[in-house]
Protein backbone atom coordinates (compact mmCIF):
# COMPACT_ATOMS: atom_id res chain seq x y z
CA UNK A 1 0.00 0.00 0.00
CA UNK A 2 1.01 3.48 -0.83
CA UNK A 3 2.08 6.39 1.84
CA UNK A 4 1.26 9.43 1.00
CA UNK A 5 3.65 12.25 1.91
CA UNK A 6 1.97 15.59 2.28
CA UNK A 7 2.89 19.47 2.16
CA UNK A 8 1.72 22.09 4.80
CA UNK A 9 2.80 25.70 3.40
CA UNK A 10 2.73 29.09 3.52
CA UNK A 11 2.95 31.81 0.71
CA UNK A 12 3.60 35.02 0.78
CA UNK A 13 1.16 37.00 -1.58
CA UNK A 14 1.74 40.31 -3.55
CA UNK A 15 0.27 42.63 -1.20
CA UNK A 16 2.15 41.07 1.86
CA UNK A 17 -0.55 39.09 2.98
CA UNK A 18 0.20 34.97 3.93
CA UNK A 19 -2.22 31.97 2.52
CA UNK A 20 -1.56 28.75 3.99
CA UNK A 21 -2.51 25.46 2.62
CA UNK A 22 -1.73 21.40 2.27
CA UNK A 23 -1.16 19.36 -0.78
CA UNK A 24 -0.06 16.08 -1.56
CA UNK A 25 2.32 17.23 -4.60
CA UNK A 26 4.20 20.55 -3.70
CA UNK A 27 5.41 21.75 -7.16
CA UNK A 28 1.83 21.28 -9.24
CA UNK A 29 0.47 23.41 -6.46
CA UNK A 30 3.17 26.30 -6.68
CA UNK A 31 2.60 26.28 -10.52
CA UNK A 32 -1.52 26.59 -9.97
CA UNK A 33 -0.80 29.61 -7.16
CA UNK A 34 2.05 31.19 -10.09
CA UNK A 35 -0.29 31.01 -12.75
CA UNK A 36 -3.43 32.21 -10.86
CA UNK A 37 -5.42 28.77 -11.21
CA UNK A 38 -5.74 27.65 -7.48
CA UNK A 39 -7.57 29.42 -4.65
CA UNK A 40 -9.58 32.10 -5.08
CA UNK A 41 -7.37 33.87 -2.34
CA UNK A 42 -4.08 33.49 -4.20
CA UNK A 43 -5.72 34.56 -7.50
CA UNK A 44 -6.95 37.93 -6.03
CA UNK A 45 -3.54 38.90 -4.18
CA UNK A 46 -1.16 37.50 -5.94
CA UNK A 47 1.55 35.19 -5.64
CA UNK A 48 4.98 36.23 -4.49
CA UNK A 49 7.27 33.41 -2.98
CA UNK A 50 6.82 30.62 -1.01
CA UNK A 51 7.86 30.84 2.65
CA UNK A 52 8.16 27.88 4.14
CA UNK A 53 7.04 23.80 3.47
CA UNK A 54 7.27 20.81 5.34
CA UNK A 55 6.60 17.33 4.20
CA UNK A 56 4.16 15.21 6.61
CA UNK A 57 3.39 11.75 7.05
CA UNK A 58 -0.87 11.98 8.26
CA UNK A 59 -2.92 15.06 6.45
CA UNK A 60 -4.12 17.56 9.41
CA UNK A 61 -1.47 16.53 12.21
CA UNK A 62 1.18 18.86 11.46
CA UNK A 63 3.61 20.12 14.25
CA UNK A 64 3.45 22.83 15.49
CA UNK A 65 6.56 25.41 15.24
CA UNK A 66 7.34 27.88 17.69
Amino acid sequence: MREWKWYVYIIECLDGTYYTGCTWCIFNRMEQHISGLSSKYTSRHGFKKLVYYEEQNILFAPKVND
